[in-house]
């Protein structure tokens, strides 16, 4: 499996194959920093590995633009 970034409000969307996951993510966003700045993760702005609700690794970013750093 390829694991990689998307962002929050595109991927977990109701009725999508990972809108399964929304309460999943929705729980732990409060205890995630992004990984290049350490500012919070909004459910809008923010951006997470793809396999973050898995188990899998769980780097996330506050923007874009952390992401692209």
């Amino acid at each position: 499996m390829s694991i990689y970034p998307v962002k929050i409000n595109e991927w977990y969307v109701e009725g999508k194959p990972f809108g399964t996951e929304i309460d999943t993510l929705k729980m732990m966003l409060p205890h995630i920093e992004c990984h290049r700045c350490r500012k919070p993760i909004s459910w809008d702005e923010g951006y997470v590995m793809h396999s973050i609700t898995y188990g899998g690794p769980d780097a996330a970013w506050c923007s874009k633009e952390c992401m692209e750093e």
